[in-house]
């Protein structure tokens, strides 16, 4: 008999932008600043504030910190002694993952919760990793940014790949107990508007829509419309629609042999530039050069 098992084809994109291990001395300070990056704080050793929104959190030794894009954000060692913070800035461009993460219901993941999953393990390969950069590093006294090799930098994606796996299994745990809370909170009226809109998304992918459109056809103002609808489904009906499209370009650009211009038009843009540059900016290339050079089939 023979066994084939066939893996889900993957198109999402993972960026990891400008992270770093960085030693805070006492009264270290990092003013505010926002960006359109997620960014993943553990706090390796010593103790760490971030204001988020001007909320504080206080990250002490083995906790992990989320914070979301675009939210401004600030750093302080108020302690008394030096505390090390890991820090990972990245995007990435799937859709359920994004969702996932934007709608995570708590920000911390405490060193208690992080103990009970796979977090210290690959926290203990990249402690290796950073070693073996550092014993390469040239001995001054000096502040040093080292660059690593491309093996190094191989290696900590892949840790990093790790990292991210075991929070977002937390945070789709804490967001499904959300979701099962918010649907006994929702009337029926709601969900069953919810979805109507859910569908009208769904159909609306080859299309120009605005959310005033979707709005007037299930009888509810603008306003309504993106309150009932990110209430049930954690996601803007716009962000929800723009993870559709860039869903359904991605395959399109991987499966098919339909030229950038056609799949433009298909999808409702108005011409080949708006669609480049809205696919640029939600993953970070163009459709040229994320498309294969060649395909596998079986």
């Amino acid at each position: 008999m023979r066994i084939f098992i066939k893996f889900p084809d993957l198109t999402s994109t993972l960026y990891i932008r400008s992270s770093h291990v960085i030693v805070l001395e006492p009264g270290y300070f990092y003013p505010n600043e926002h960006h359109p990056l997620f960014e993943l704080n553990y706090c390796w050793a010593g103790e760490t504030t971030v204001w988020i929104q001007e909320k504080p959190c206080r990250l002490k030794a083995g906790d992990w910190l989320l914070i979301k894009s675009g939210l401004n954000h600030r750093t302080m060692n108020q302690s008394g002694s030096p505390s090390t913070l890991v820090v990972i800035h990245f995007d990435i461009d799937d859709p359920i993952i994004r969702k996932t993460l934007t709608s995570s219901v708590s920000d911390m993941v405490s060193k208690e919760t992080a103990e009970r999953t796979q977090l210290p393990q690959f926290l203990d390969q990249l402690e290796v990793v950073v070693q073996n950069i550092l014993i390469q590093a040239p001995k001054t006294k000096s502040p040093l940014s080292i660059h690593t090799s491309s093996s190094d930098n191989l290696g900590l994606q892949a840790i990093v790949l790790l990292i991210l796996k075991e929070i977002m299994s937390i945070f789709e745990q804490d967001n499904k107990e959300q979701q099962e809370r918010l649907q006994r909170e929702s009337s029926p009226l709601d969900v069953e508007l919810a979805h109507k809109i859910a569908e009208w998304l769904n159909n609306s992918v080859y299309t120009v829509v605005s959310v005033q459109d979707i709005a007037d056809n299930v009888g509810l103002s603008r306003g309504q419309c993106t309150k009932v609808f990110t209430k049930i489904y954690g996601v803007s009906p716009r962000q929800y629609l723009t993870s559709l499209k860039l869903t359904k370009a991605k395959e399109m650009l991987i499966d098919s042999d339909m030229t950038i211009e056609v799949i433009a038009e298909r999808l409702g843009f108005s011409s080949l530039s708006h669609f480049s540059r809205q696919f640029k900016r939600w993953t970070g290339t163009s459709p040229q050069q994320f498309r294969p050079k060649y395909r596998l089939s079986l």
